[in-house]
């Protein structure tokens, strides 16, 4: 239980981290159109398997 809550919580931070680094370029930009989409799709979908990692290590 406690590796997979682990492995879950170390997903979810590394894509937190990336997609917060994503977002703070985007700023840095002055707001231009998103030219990273692929890159999104990357830190938010290890939000999302870090969630499900998470959330079914305690079921």
């Amino acid at each position: 239980m406690e590796q997979g809550a682990t492995i879950g919580l170390a997903l979810f931070s590394a894509g937190m981290v990336y997609g917060l680094y994503l977002l703070s370029e985007w700023v840095a930009s002055g707001f231009i159109e998103l030219p990273f989409v692929m890159l999104d799709m990357v830190a938010f979908t290890a939000i999302v398997l870090g969630l499900q990692t998470l959330f079914s290590a305690f079921s």
